[in-house]
């Protein structure tokens, strides 16, 4: 998804059910979802969208990317 700013280039974030070992988030004794909501560089985002945000997602993740928003870093493209 891209997030629209005045004057300046569009946000780029991807969108994950976080699900850390695969267990569910309850509360109490109802199951609950979280969505992760990461920033990527626009070439991430354009490989997203072009290979599946899976794919983008395993790359995050192999680069110790994952679960962090944070564009200190270089693109995992690259």
């Amino acid at each position: 998804m891209e997030i629209p700013r005045d004057g300046e280039a569009n946000r780029c974030i991807v969108f994950d059910e976080y699900r850390p070992d695969n267990k569910d988030f309850l509360i109490g004794d109802r199951k609950h979802g979280l969505l992760l909501v990461i920033e990527v560089f626009r070439d991430e985002m354009e490989y997203a969208m072009e290979n599946g945000s899976d794919k983008l997602l395993t790359k995050l993740k192999e680069k110790r990317f994952y679960p962090y928003s944070d564009l200190d870093r270089e693109s995992v493209l690259r």
